[in-house]
């Protein structure tokens, strides 16, 4: 019944995405419900979860560096704690992937015009025991769903405010267009990469998955309360002064670049109140800059080495916060 609710679910959402004005549908195969009714299938139906998620499976044992059996590596996982718990949680709040689904058909249309050599990846919902949500393993995306469960849901409360404001479903197409881009466009370091390479990088793949996903909101991109872009609009100026007088801007010290752009409560090197990846909004918004001298600018050339390494890049991008 299970699987018979499934197709009908799917077969629903394809309707929906190719009604006008929606041409486009991407499949999220439910390979995380596969494997929580695993140990209780009968022989035939395991071969049939096999057959059909042949290629997931084997991109999830990968990720788990498992090199047991398929059958034991799926019952292990079907009957740990983690499946038992997160599934039904994922299933209570996400009955059906409609809408996802219909929205990531919107960003495979938005990289197929804007980065045609990337291939959109086939993807798959799992229960990720890492920190990590989403991994692109070869041609296979891997969504921890157990991940998106809403901020204040008790999965969290282990977890630092700036972790749990990333829990929110609306994050997913920004995450899968993350992980898509940093797979296509990995960092490319010079030999004396600077800081503001790092910021430049960053902020050409916030720019990227703006233009990719419907309804972008940097806010959210990085985690952020309606407090936290309020100061950091406030304070774009004296943020960006703190980096040029303390010498940081053109440092080759890429643990400074990672304070101003990895996931933090605060970016304390520039100021105590700043939130988390000031960084990464600075880099975002010289790019954007850049982008508005240059307005033809295709997204292949805003995450190529030759434009996040270049020292001219700031002074064509004319930046003045």
């Amino acid at each position: 019944m299970r699987k018979l609710i499934a197709f009908l679910l799917s077969v629903t959402a394809i309707v929906a995405c190719t009604s006008p004005g929606n041409d486009s549908f991407v499949l999220i195969d439910r390979l995380d419900v596969a494997i929580f009714d695993y140990s209780s299938m009968p022989k035939h139906s395991r071969d049939s979860v096999n057959a059909t998620f042949g290629t997931e499976i084997k991109a999830l044992q990968f990720l788990y560096s498992d090199s047991s059996s398929t059958d034991s590596f799926l019952l292990a996982l079907s009957t740990s704690s983690a499946y038992k718990i997160f599934v039904p949680e994922i299933e209570r709040s996400f009955p059906n992937l409609d809408s996802l689904q219909c929205v990531l058909g919107v960003t495979k249309d938005k990289f197929h015009t804007l980065l045609p050599d990337v291939k959109f990846p086939h993807c798959a919902a799992i229960v990720s025991p890492f920190r990590q949500s989403v991994f692109k393993v070869d041609s296979i995306l891997l969504i921890g769903m157990n991940h998106y469960l809403g901020e204040n849901h008790a999965a969290y409360d282990g977890f630092e405010s700036f972790e749990r404001a990333t829990k929110q479903s609306r994050r997913i197409p920004f995450e899968v267009a993350s992980a898509i881009i940093a797979d296509n466009y990995p960092y490319s370091s010079a030999a004396e990469s600077t800081v503001l390479s790092r910021l430049l990088y960053v902020g050409a793949c916030l720019v990227a998955t703006e233009k990719t996903i419907p309804n972008f909101s940097v806010k959210t991109a990085l985690g952020w309360s309606d407090e936290q872009l309020k100061w950091a609009e406030v304070n774009e100026k004296n943020a960006w002064n703190a980096l040029i007088e303390r010498n940081m801007l053109f440092s080759t010290d890429q643990q400074i670049a990672d304070r101003m752009t990895l996931p933090s409560p605060s970016t304390t090197i520039l100021h105590r109140d700043s939130p988390g990846q000031m960084g990464s909004y600075i880099g975002y918004k010289v790019v954007k800059s850049y982008v508005n001298e240059y307005p033809q600018t295709k997204l292949t050339d805003l995450l190529s080495p030759t434009f996040y390494n270049d020292i001219n890049t700031l002074s064509k991008a004319k930046y003045a916060p």
